[in-house]
């Protein structure tokens, strides 16, 4: 959670959005969440920390707080979070604020959503650009000598910002009398609080002249160093982008070790993209501000150095971040159900029974029920007490589609519910709108039948402008462990295109084959 500094005396802070969520709590692996907590600093603006984390409740509201005081990175507890941390406890679609401190004492506090990005905050904005060079006798020594080298030549004693226009601006820098604040950003030289978003900032490089001990001027000196064996210089340029909030009373000075830190954070950030893509790559940072959130996140993305090609992947990258259209997900939380699961081998022929089950784990965590997730064959003898199939049926292999999970769902649960048909996998994007409708008014997971495989749908992305739209598929033919990793890498719970092909093999939706896509509707009374 992104969050100015909170308040020690009447518990608040100003909450500006959600930017990450961490895996499961897991005492094996902590690292795996000083990762996670790596990876989501470098989206945010400079002036920005992390100052706490989400927990889902699943005991205690003191064994939970316990248990994430425990296991989150120890980088959490750092000066600019004070002493206490805000943990933001959920159940279903409930929330409650929680403060707590290193000795593990927790108190509830109020969180208080305040206006501070336009009334408390300068919004600073500097854009440079750095040439990388790289000798490359082995990659990863190198690379990292080379981003230390440019980070000295960006961050050192000798750099200084001025902000605001060249010739009305303030010079940021170590010896700025500490009576100037950064509220003296927003005005202008006639007093005027100054209408624009961001105050623009320009880097100086002061280049002090080389001298002897008597003052006297040295003549250039050319350095010249011997490599263990023949290799090549490669060069890269870095375009930075970086955004800082100032809080409005921050002496100029520390306005200036702001910036730096912002410099710093994209540059840790291009020299983590370099070391993954293992070549030398032009990189670029840039401001996206998402729909709804209040102030922007940082991406860093290589750019390809092969001309127009380069443009194209750029472009792109550009149109997957500003997409159109809105994401319409379910509601709360659920279990993923899938293949071979609880030791039971349903490989082949499970796949809409393990699609009931997600449903039902989504009633249970949502307390619409307290019934047990039914196993395949009370799911079979189910069907047979309704007179749907024979007795034959149970114990065996037999598929079931969307209609038998409806007729389940309706009287083991008292559930109503609609079904979608469409003639062809080519027009299940027709359903866009009525799948939108559909988790913005009842939220639950729909099952999709037909075909040959079936999947469980949690969320639609549709822009109603173009009817282009996005499926977010939870896949119930994954077979391996219970590795949230494998499962992300394998795009067995992914967005997927109409087009697109499935975790397990294939084409997504089959045009030669019709769709049933069951839309369970939430109890009306609990």
């Amino acid at each position: 959670m992104s969050r100015r500094l909170i308040d020690q005396q009447n518990l608040s802070c100003g909450i500006t959005g959600c930017i990450g969520t961490t895996t499961p709590l897991d005492l094996d692996s902590p690292r795996d969440l000083q990762a996670d907590y790596d990876q989501v600093t470098r989206l945010l603006p400079a002036g920005f920390v992390i100052g706490g984390a989400c927990v889902t409740l699943a005991s205690t509201i003191g064994q939970a707080c316990s248990d994430a005081l425990h296991n989150l990175p120890q980088a959490l507890w750092q000066p600019e979070t004070g002493s206490n941390l805000l943990l933001v406890l959920c159940k279903g679609a409930h929330t409650a604020f929680y403060q707590a401190d290193r000795a593990g004492r927790v108190k509830g506090c109020q969180v208080d959503v305040t206006a501070a990005l336009q009334t408390d905050l300068v919004p600073l904005h500097l854009k440079l650009t750095a040439k990388l060079q790289v000798y490359r006798e082995a990659l990863d020594p190198s690379v990292r000598a080379a981003f230390s080298a440019v980070t000295e030549e960006l961050c050192g004693d000798d750099v200084e910002f001025i902000a605001g226009p060249s010739d009305a601006g303030h010079l940021l820098r170590a010896s700025a009398p500490a009576e100037q604040t950064c509220s003296i950003l927003q005005r202008t030289s006639a007093g005027v609080h100054r209408t624009t978003s961001f105050v623009q900032v320009t880097c100086l490089v002061r280049r002090p002249p080389r001298t002897n001990q008597n003052g006297r001027a040295l003549a250039p000196v050319i350095q010249w160093q011997p490599l263990a064996e023949a290799t090549t210089l490669q060069t890269a340029t870095l375009e930075l982008d970086v955004l800082a909030y100032a809080p409005s009373h921050m002496p100029l000075a520390d306005a200036a070790q702001l910036l730096k830190g912002g410099i710093r954070r994209q540059l840790q950030a291009m020299q983590a993209s370099t070391l993954q893509l293992g070549a030398v790559q032009p990189h670029c940072a840039g401001q996206f501000q998402l729909p709804g959130w209040p102030h922007c996140l940082t991406v860093v993305f290589p750019i390809s150095s092969q001309g127009s090609e380069g443009s194209e992947d750029l472009t792109k990258q550009r149109l997957r971040l500003h997409a159109r259209g809105k994401a319409h997900c379910i509601w709360g939380t659920y279990d993923y159900h899938h293949y071979m699961q609880d030791h039971f081998d349903d490989k082949g022929w499970g796949c809409a029974y393990r699609s009931l089950q997600t449903i039902w784990s989504w009633m249970r965590h949502q307390h619409y029920t307290r019934r047990k997730v039914p196993s395949h064959q009370e799911i079979q003898q189910a069907l047979v007490d309704l007179g749907d199939k024979p007795r034959s049926f149970v114990g065996s292999k037999q598929w079931i589609g969307a209609i038998e999970l409806g007729m389940i769902l309706e009287a083991r649960l008292g559930l109503t519910y609609r079904v979608l048909t469409v003639s062809s996998g080519a027009d299940i994007e027709s359903k866009a709108g009525e799948l939108a409708q559909h988790f913005d008014q009842q939220g639950t997971p729909v099952m999709i039948g037909g075909g040959v495989l079936a999947y469980t749908l949690l969320g639609v992305h549709f822009d109603p402008a173009t009817g282009e739209c996005a499926f977010l598929i939870l896949d119930p033919h994954y077979t391996g462990a219970e590795s949230l990793a494998d499962i992300q890498q394998g795009q067995w719970v992914a967005w997927k295109s109409l087009g697109g092909t499935a975790a397990a093999g294939g084409s997504l939706f089959r045009t030669d084959s019709f769709y049933n896509l069951l839309c369970p509707q939430r109890p009306k009374l609990v």
